[in-house]
């Protein structure tokens, strides 16, 4: 508790109407405002003329809750609140005083236990001693920055009030002006001791009467004090985690406070507090193509307690988008390859490098306007090795904000379809030919077995004998074109199949003479059509057709007895309109 230091003041007297409490007249406590005439009537107002040519009112008669003072009377303007002039108007709820009141005298309020709502204008400079004192309602105030002096236990118990800001104008402030409330009375119902009002607070600057109060009195108390707001608040990505902030800086900031919003929580939440000058701060640790929302105030310390701007800027950054991953070149083509890769967060697009291998550079051969994560290059040579990069890339204010670093990856293209694919054949082999493929190092031939393809020889020339076949049958053939790129096999795109057939076999026949004829008796030939039956009358005579047929056996009749006749069969094959005859051996038999 404190002790009252002025003397013990009457609570019964602090009730009683009257228009100059205390028995003073409104002359006695003007000090040099001298009045120059008796006290005047105007509406619910009394009033004096001060011989400066203004108006004090001395006393309020109204019953309003709601009291706006007018700011002139008579064609006078007001500048002073006289001594008790409102004293225990307990209807009062709302105050205002208007503009051009410098003064507020001694118990000009008191008692107004109503009160509480006051405006002050910012013309106010005093506030003499007990004006405000006991109004009980009265929870927030904000005093004028124009403010001057506060008297004696001018705002003294109003024990509603928590807090107060002290104006840096402020140059005295009279005991228990604020923060104090009546404890401890006398039998006399005098106030004897005043007590702390709870949780109370000042507001106020550094070094100023208003610390000084809260200082002496042991009050909490909080500094007013600002720097001016940070301007010229930029950020930019570093990197696909990083984030650079820079501002301008503030005369007298010891240091930044940077904050970080929280969208989970819907708060800021500081993250980092410098202690230097400097005017640009780093985050790290983010992720990838995200946005991030920042703000900057700038501080300072005084008597150990932080000073800092009023407000501050916030801006959005997005981070740089994640590198590339996944990235993959196929050809399947002679003349394109297909690039794909993994779905970058937060990309507006892509773009795609080419490497030039004669101009050792990378050029930009593309860049997409939509998050498809593949793409086509069309228009290339077959058999070559082409080298590819790609780039997630977003937009920023404008500019195109790349991911920080690109994949590589290179494919060759598929060589041209061998084509041309011609053979020749016998009864157990087949000789296939085809055309020259453009930059092709060799061909490897395939051959269709037991229903899978098999490589039957890698081989550099444009000709190939498939041997050991069996002769008469259909059989199934493919050559692709290839070359080795970096110990890679690079072949065809594709390939047609050829099917073609061995020549049928030798027939093995028998040769026998009867009366005027020659028999001739054969096996059936595997994969033949038919057989045609040949003869010459002499060993070097031509051969004459004497039978197409199906059967196994043929007798030639009408031959000269004693004259030897030569014979042979071939069988054939007839295979996609082409006729395929088979080798022959030559006999000869005497008529008998």
């Amino acid at each position: 508790m404190k002790k009252l230091i002025t003397g013990i003041i009457s609570f019964a007297l602090a009730l009683t109407a009257m228009a100059a409490p205390w028995g003073q007249s409104a002359e006695g406590v003007l000090g040099t405002n001298e009045i120059k005439a008796s006290a005047e009537s105007s509406g619910d107002y009394e009033y004096e003329l001060l011989k400066n040519g203004t108006v004090a009112i001395t006393y309020y008669r109204g019953s309003e809750s709601k009291v706006t003072i007018p700011s002139k009377i008579n064609g006078k303007k007001v500048t002073y609140i006289g001594p008790g002039a409102f004293i225990n108007c307990t209807s009062l709820t709302s105050l205002t005083i208007p503009n051009g009141v410098t003064d507020i005298g001694y118990g000009a309020f008191l008692c107004c236990m109503s009160l509480n709502n006051i405006k002050f204008s910012a013309s106010v400079k005093n506030i003499d001693d007990y004006a405000f004192y006991g109004c009980i309602e009265l929870a927030d105030i904000t005093l004028p920055n124009s403010l001057k002096s506060v008297g004696e236990l001018a705002f003294g118990d109003c024990w509603s009030i928590r807090s107060v800001s002290i104006p840096k104008s402020v140059s005295a402030i009279g005991d228990l002006a604020f923060g104090y409330r009546a404890d401890y009375y006398d039998e006399d119902n005098n106030i004897v001791y005043y007590d702390y009002v709870t949780s109370f607070k000042i507001k106020c600057y550094a070094n100023s009467k208003g610390e000084a109060y809260a200082k002496e009195n042991k009050f909490s108390y909080s500094y007013l004090d600002t720097l001016p707001n940070v301007s010229g608040f930029k950020g930019a990505p570093t990197s696909s985690s990083s984030i650079k902030l820079t501002w301008n800086k503030v005369s007298g900031a010891k240091g930044y406070i940077i904050y970080q919003y929280n969208n989970s929580t819907k708060t800021w939440v500081r993250i980092a507090k410098t202690t230097t000058t400097a005017n640009t701060y780093k985050i790290s640790k983010l992720s990838a193509g995200t946005e991030y929302k920042f703000a900057v105030k700038a501080h300072k310390t005084a008597n150990g307690q932080e000073i800092s701007s009023v407000s501050y800027p916030t801006l959005t950054v997005v981070t740089n988008p994640a590198a590339v991953t996944g990235f993959k070149v196929s050809s399947t083509s002679s003349d394109y390859v297909k690039l794909s890769w993994d779905k970058v967060k937060s990309a507006r697009g892509y773009i795609i490098y080419q490497y030039d291998n004669s101009k050792k550079i990378w050029n930009r051969i593309k860049k997409t306007f939509n998050t498809s994560n593949s793409y086509t290059v069309t228009g290339l040579k077959s058999g070559i090795e082409y080298k590819f990069a790609v780039r997630a890339y977003r937009i920023d204010d404008s500019k195109t904000v790349l991911s920080p670093a690109y994949p590589q990856a290179s494919s060759v293209t598929k060589l041209t379809k061998v084509s041309g694919i011609k053979s020749s054949c016998s009864d157990g082999s087949v000789k296939l030919s085809w055309n020259k493929v453009s930059g092709a190092q060799g061909y490897i031939v395939y051959q269709y077995i037991d229903q899978n393809w098999t490589r039957l020889d890698k081989i550099t020339g444009t000709s190939y004998n498939v041997k050991n076949l069996a002769s008469g049958k259909t059989y199934w053939f493919a050559v692709k074109a290839y070359k080795n790129v970096n110990g890679k096999e690079v072949s065809s795109v594709s390939y047609d199949t050829y099917k073609t057939t061995t020549k049928p076999a030798k027939v093995d026949f028998t040769l026998t003479s009867g009366s005027g004829k020659a028999t001739l008796k054969w096996n059936n030939v595997s994969g033949a059509t038919g057989y045609i039956v040949y003869y010459k009358t002499s060993a070097k005579g031509s051969w004459q057709k004497l039978k197409t047929t199906k059967s196994t056996s043929f007798s030639k009749t009408g031959l000269s007895k004693g004259k030897t006749y030569y014979f042979t069969v071939k069988a054939y094959k007839n295979y996609n309109g082409v006729t395929y005859n088979g080798a022959y051996t030559e006999k000869s038999v005497k008529i008998k």
